[in-house]
């Protein structure tokens, strides 16, 4: 029986191969594409510096801070805003065109004695190109210009070493054509988006060469505060006065740090590169006690941080700040004579003519809203010749009184503006 159910199946089985009945259609099965993964972009990596470069980055931090606390004593308005990066870039192009104890003293006001000029050149090239592509989400974008009176010498070297390491612009005009004085302008208003429309108001007949730096920062938080959160409030000034503000909330997961003297926040933009700190003083402390050694009290060791991670229930005023500065005075008061003094100024690496610094110039400005930061700043310095943890902490960041920020980048720790807010 066995022998007769298979006999049977070899039959039928030959019968359908042998019959004029279409065979089945025999289709290769095609795999389902496999789902891919969620793209990463946009994570934040450090600048790759070297040893040199880091000590760089990290000493010439002193100079914003110094320079910071002559303005804050100089200051004729209530809120200040600067940008030490752009007065530390124009002076170094200009360093490649000084000698001798001019040289000295413009490297050891911006914090970097001891290291040449090429080691600082390759520094800011290396950072500043880094840093304008390292977030998306934030522009940065910097632009140097070395103006020249027709007719004025300029050494072919100082010039190349400007072009190749800060991508300067050369400009030969006639300073004595009323003209120029409007490119000045027009140039530091197309390089800050409008926000510097003019940096000079006159152009003295006796200035040959002028140096430029203009800085622009567009960034938008990470984490965006809502507009429909924003509400008026109450902002206390420094004289004790109170005014009505527009006071943005939110809820913050991040850095919270605090001591004797004031609590600090960092607010990141885009993937983090660059964030913007708060530093309040406690009720009953002045921004004058925190900003007394303030480099020092903000250097502190990452075990002393509290709240990494923290819950931070935060409003923040939005504001706009606009500030000029002059900053001869507060140049030489920190240690920079010689460039000043037409009897010691040595810019021989410039050009064979002898000159002096005449002038120099910074303005300023910072939006901050629910959207992000916009800032910018404008350096100007003119030359004349010589006859010769992860818990989650709860706690409270209300900024309603006068309070200190400052705009960095994170791995070089780059001080790009910094500024404070006592009256709104």
């Amino acid at each position: 029986m066995k022998n007769l159910s298979l006999t049977l199946c070899l039959f039928f089985l030959l019968a359908a191969c042998t019959s004029n009945a279409p065979l089945p259609e025999i289709v290769t099965p095609v795999p389902e594409p496999e789902t891919p993964e969620e793209p990463i972009y946009n994570i934040r990596v450090d600048i790759p510096l070297t040893q040199n470069e880091k000590e760089l980055a990290l000493i010439g931090n002193s100079f914003a801070y110094d320079l910071y606390a002559k303005v804050q004593e100089a200051k004729e308005t209530p809120n200040v805003v600067v940008s030490p990066l752009s007065v530390s870039l124009a002076f170094s192009m200009l360093n490649n065109g000084a000698y001798g104890t001019t040289q000295e003293e413009i490297q050891k006001v911006l914090g970097f004695e001891g290291y040449t000029a090429a080691d600082i050149n390759s520094y800011y090239k290396k950072m500043l190109e880094a840093a304008a592509t390292i977030d998306p989400m934030v522009i940065l974008e910097t632009a140097n210009s070395i103006w020249i009176n027709n007719g004025f010498p300029v050494r072919t070297e100082f010039v190349t070493v400007n072009q190749e390491a800060f991508e300067a612009e050369i400009r030969n005009e006639d300073f004595n054509n009323p003209e120029v004085l409007k490119m000045i302008n027009d140039w530091a208003s197309e390089k800050t988006h409008g926000k510097i429309p003019t940096i000079l108001d006159e152009l003295d007949p006796a200035t040959v060469v002028i140096l430029m730096n203009a800085l622009y920062f567009l960034g938008d938080w990470k984490n965006p505060f809502e507009k429909e959160e924003t509400r008026e409030a109450v902002f206390t000034n420094a004289n004790g006065q109170t005014a009505k503000v527009d006071m943005m909330h939110k809820t913050e997961h991040g850095t919270y740090y605090q001591n004797d003297q004031f609590a600090m926040i960092q607010l990141p933009y885009g993937n983090g590169a660059f964030y913007l700190q708060l530093i309040l003083p406690h009720e009953g402390v002045t921004l004058e006690e925190v900003s007394q050694d303030l480099e020092k009290k903000l250097n502190w060791d990452t075990s002393d941080l509290r709240g990494v991670g923290a819950k931070i229930s935060l409003q923040l005023p939005k504001f706009e700040i606009d500030f000029d500065a002059d900053l001869k005075l507060i140049l030489q008061e920190l240690g920079m004579e010689a460039p000043f003094d037409p009897t010691k100024a040595d810019f021989s690496r410039m050009s064979e003519i002898p000159t002096v610094i005449s002038f120099v110039k910074q303005k300023a400005s910072i939006t901050v809203n629910e959207k992000g930061s916009e800032a910018a700043a404008v350096t100007v310095i003119g030359m004349e010749t010589t006859a010769s943890g992860d818990p989650i902490v709860p706690c409270d960041f209300h900024v309603n009184r006068p309070f200190l920020f400052q705009i960095k980048e994170v791995s070089s720790n780059a001080i790009f503006f910094m500024g404070e807010v006592t009256e709104l």
